[in-house]
């Protein structure tokens, strides 16, 4: 059985998401309201464990071919702890700090599935699981590359990953400078916090993955590593860093 966990802060948030999914035939009742404010993903999957579930953010729809994707998934795949990776599509009239969001975090995804000693990753705001296993919780709640500890988690509780670019979710990710910016910054001081490893991005594959309609997002890609590099460098000069 399916459920879908939508990943909001408000109920109007929630609402808002049943209406488009149930436009693209996604059945109500399998809607399920996780308080993004005071629950973790990892709390989610534990309290709905021998479930599919679907994690969606508030600001990510999936299409109705998506849907039997997914569907054909939860129905022919054996039921063990596997977790299902997606991709994230621009909304029509995307912006270009939409656009440069989507491609950074599609391309950080993609490149965890590629190379020997790679570590699998999911986008948090789209993700299937077969949730048979409960999963660590983190000890703090925090915004800002959680995902990347989610799927750390998950790795340990013993889950499979698997990558599958048919899985996409429109995202409607804010358009505005100060979220793109505020994003940076916390993944680079998150990084810092809560990850021993240095799993900065390889900038080879950048290259390879930037095709040429892409140059335009170049300055915002840039800017966002640089961003996340300078928080990095900020909360490592910090007096106590808390792990």
């Amino acid at each position: 059985m399916l459920k879908i966990i939508l990943y909001c802060s408000q109920e109007n948030e929630f609402e808002n998401q049943k209406s488009l999914l149930r436009k693209n035939g996604f059945s109500e009742e399998t809607l399920v309201f996780g308080n993004s404010n005071t629950k973790t993903r990892e709390q989610l999957i534990n309290e709905n464990l021998n479930f599919w579930l679907l994690f969606l953010d508030h600001d990510c729809v999936p299409n109705s071919k998506t849907r039997s994707k997914i569907l054909s998934i939860a129905k022919d795949s054996p039921n063990k702890s596997a977790v299902y990776a997606g991709v994230y599509e621009n909304p029509e009239k995307a912006n270009s700090l939409q656009k440069a969001h989507n491609k950074i975090a599609n391309t950080w995804v993609e490149q965890s599935y590629e190379g020997p000693g790679e570590e699998p990753c999911l986008l948090g705001g789209f993700f299937l699981i077969a949730a048979t296993s409960p999963v660590p919780v983190p000890q703090v709640k925090f915004w800002g590359a959680e995902d990347k500890l989610l799927a750390q988690h998950l790795r340990k509780a013993g889950y499979q990953f698997h990558f599958s670019k048919e899985l996409k979710a429109i995202h409607y990710t804010s358009k505005k400078f100060g979220h793109f910016v505020r994003r940076a910054f916390l993944h680079g001081r998150n990084d810092e916090i809560y990850f021993k490893k240095n799993e900065s991005s390889r900038i080879f594959y950048w290259i390879r993955k930037i095709e040429f309609l892409d140059l335009r997002l170049m300055p915002l890609i840039l800017l966002h590593f640089c961003i996340q590099k300078g928080a990095k460098a900020f909360q490592k000069a910090l007096p106590k860093n808390k792990q």
